[in-house]
């Protein structure tokens, strides 16, 4: 499975964080994913308020909340 730690990436107007994504394993343990390799798409209505690149980088464009999809 996929895991999001914290469940939750705030991002300022002008300002890019990464999703911390990281891959659950069956034992527990959790590993990095090569982020490229996931798909990222923001939620319906929600790119006038946030956008994400290829490799998971959002990036904030204004004030707002909006779902980013893994």
């Amino acid at each position: 499975g996929l895991v999001v730690p914290g469940g939750v990436v705030t991002v300022a107007q002008g300002s890019t964080a990464q999703i911390p994504v990281l891959y659950l394993m069956p034992d527990g343990s959790t590993v990095q994913p090569n982020y490229g390799d996931l798909t990222y798409q923001i939620a319906s209505g929600g790119n006038s308020f946030a956008s994400v690149s290829q490799t998971g980088v959002v990036s904030g464009t204004a004030e707002g909340d909006t779902e980013a999809t893994i």
